[in-house]
């Protein structure tokens, strides 16, 4: 059975999810993914060949005698609400190693946040993309260490971070964009993720992170309709703008949340 990706990288995460149920269908099974994806899904699905660019003439050679998109698993798999706690979190594995290797370098005794704010996505990355200005309070909050997992040039995104004051650590090593193995390490090491509508938000909730997602007015499909939760992620939290474009009343509900996390901590 051949599965393929489709779509972007936020996609082939979230679709993976559906992974092991069709494993335990007990066909010998072939993931064509994209290839920035392959390590972190040969990790997480030990029991599949993972490959990037199958072409038809692959077929004889994996003697493939079906074929299904991952996007097609969940019309088997998720047709109910009771389905979707089928869903196994985490599902997807970061490098153990690399992992702890980043715990120790940001550790500081503070707790750990990564913070995306940025997608560029041409039809509707506009409307989910966030100023890193607009993060202010955040940032004024103690206990917290600021964690940059925004994807881009580096010296761009360190501007934007002295640009908007904010304590963000821009860390040079990884590179999202070239190699997103080394990215869910980080990613992992995090206590607390939050991001806007991109792969950071499907990263961070096939890893098991905490992860708070910020989201536009009128969201993707995905995301439902006037849910605080997402049953694709069970340590998900959505924060709806409530009015179209009120990026500041989303802002002041998170930052809120994040009071309590820090009295919480210090209790």
């Amino acid at each position: 059975m051949l599965l393929w990706g489709e779509q972007g990288i936020g996609d082939e995460i979230q679709f993976a999810g559906l992974i092991p149920e069709a494993v335990r269908t007990g066909n010998r099974i072939v993931l064509d993914c994209e290839a920035r994806l392959r390590p972190l899904f040969a990790r997480s699905f030990p029991e599949l060949e993972v490959v990037s660019g199958c072409c038809p003439a692959d077929a004889g050679a994996f003697e493939i005698a079906a074929q299904l998109s991952t996007g097609g698993l969940p019309g088997l798999y998720r047709t109910s609400k009771a389905a979707f706690f089928a869903t196994t979190s985490p599902y997807l594995r970061a490098d153990p190693a690399l992992r702890e290797s980043f715990r120790a370098r940001y550790a500081d005794g503070r707790r750990l946040i990564g913070l995306a704010w940025h997608t560029r996505n041409q039809k509707t990355g506009r409307k989910r993309s966030m100023e890193l200005g607009l993060f202010v309070p955040f940032f004024a909050l103690p206990g917290i260490r600021w964690i940059g997992l925004q994807y881009g040039d580096f010296d761009a995104l360190q501007a934007q971070a002295s640009a908007a004051n904010a304590p963000l650590l821009i860390d040079h090593s990884v590179d999202q964009l070239a190699d997103l193995d080394r990215f869910a390490a980080q990613v992992a090491a995090m206590d607390h993720v939050i991001t806007i509508d991109n792969s950071t938000a499907h990263l961070a909730g096939a890893l098991g992170v905490p992860v708070w997602l910020m989201l536009p007015f009128t969201a993707d499909w995905r995301w439902m309709e006037e849910r605080s939760d997402s049953p694709w992620y069970p340590t998900m939290r959505l924060f709806r703008q409530p009015t179209r474009g009120d990026w500041a009343g989303v802002i002041r509900r998170v930052a809120d949340e994040l009071q309590k996390l820090a009295r919480a901590r210090t209790s």
